[in-house]
């Protein structure tokens, strides 16, 4: 189907009034043209979503939900970064959004993930990285799976592992104070 045509047909689409795409339309020599288009036009006019909204929202079900689930397996393989990435170049990184593909995370891609978060997201330094990071920092940045998969939870696994060159012997999260005071009371107590 010509582009010009396209979402004319998915307003009827999403009416009733036609009940499924033409056969052959994510196929065509236009499939890619009409992808891009289709979901620039579901993300941007019909939901109205910015940046936040995509990051925290944009799955598979969404692109079901508004009758480009077929569109999203056939032309992007059903992954939702490639479609996005396709539409808005390198905006977002995977691990940004809410879901990652299947088998995304490796451990070189968990440490680029942790580099850039670190040094683009965050920007935090040394100093800082020792006054702020906590397991909840992760979770709260999407990054739990490769932390707890990779790291056991630990920062200081994950901080030993992508800055070497660096003493973290005396680096404690807060969690690990807690633990370490409760151990040194214990310690105490059956000395006494």
């Amino acid at each position: 189907m010509k582009p010009d045509k396209v979402i004319e047909y998915y307003e009827r689409l999403r009416m009733g009034r036609v009940t499924k795409f033409p056969t052959g339309m994510w196929t065509d020599q236009y499939a890619r043209d009409n992808a891009r288009m289709l979901t620039k036009y579901m993300i941007e006019d019909i939901l109205r979503w910015n940046e936040w909204h995509i990051k925290m929202k944009l799955t598979q079900a969404v692109f079901q939900k508004h009758r480009l689930g077929i569109m999203l397996v056939k032309v992007y393989h059903g992954s939702v970064f490639d479609c996005i990435n396709d539409i808005y170049p390198g905006k977002f990184r995977e691990w940004e959004l809410v879901s990652t593909r299947r088998n995304y995370w490796n451990l070189q891609t968990a440490r680029n993930a942790f580099r850039e978060f670190f040094s683009e997201v965050v920007q935090w330094d040394e100093q800082q990285i020792k006054e702020n990071l906590t397991a909840r920092t992760f979770v709260e940045s999407k990054l739990a799976v490769p932390f707890y998969r990779f790291y056991k939870g630990s920062p200081f696994l994950l901080l030993t592992d992508l800055y070497p060159e660096t003493d973290w012997c005396c680096f404690k999260t807060r969690s690990n104070r807690n633990s370490s005071t409760r151990k040194l009371i214990e310690a105490v107590q059956r000395q006494i």
